[in-house]
């Protein structure tokens, strides 16, 4: 599983078949605000034994995804990911200070591990952070 954020233009859009307004800061479950987002932070799984990538979740975030709600989103990802039968083995983000700062606190959680390793439900996930360039 991985994760990365990108920025977006700012703006609304209204949905007259559902009546809703989108563009704003949306953590889904009900973690919305009334700020106007300008970042989406992807989900995204890669098959091991398939060359396929497929997007998992997106949410609507302002600046970036504060660490502690990072941490939850990533382990509420993989939950939902092992309910369908997938197992996360591994996951991978980029090396900013949000994702550093959520990573750790889930090793530090999970016994800080020596080997990079956060505990889901029972099941070990190695962590990777890498240095993207673009």
């Amino acid at each position: 599983m991985a994760c990365d954020e990108m920025a977006l233009r700012k703006g609304l859009f209204y949905d007259d078949t559902r009546d809703v307004v989108h563009g704003f800061v949306d953590y889904e479950s009900g973690r919305t605000t009334g700020e106007v987002a300008d970042h989406a932070l992807q989900v995204v799984i890669n098959w091991l034994r398939k060359p396929l990538k497929e997007a998992v979740a997106t949410y609507f975030t302002r600046n970036t995804c504060p660490s502690k709600v990072l941490k939850v989103l990533i382990c509420e990802n993989i939950a939902s990911l092992q309910r369908l039968g997938i197992i996360v083995k591994v996951y991978v983000c980029d090396q900013g200070s949000t994702n550093r700062s959520a990573v750790r606190a889930l090793i530090e959680e999970s016994g800080g591990t020596a080997d990079n390793s956060l505990i889901v439900n029972g099941v070990k996930v190695f962590a990777f952070l890498i240095n993207l360039t673009r």
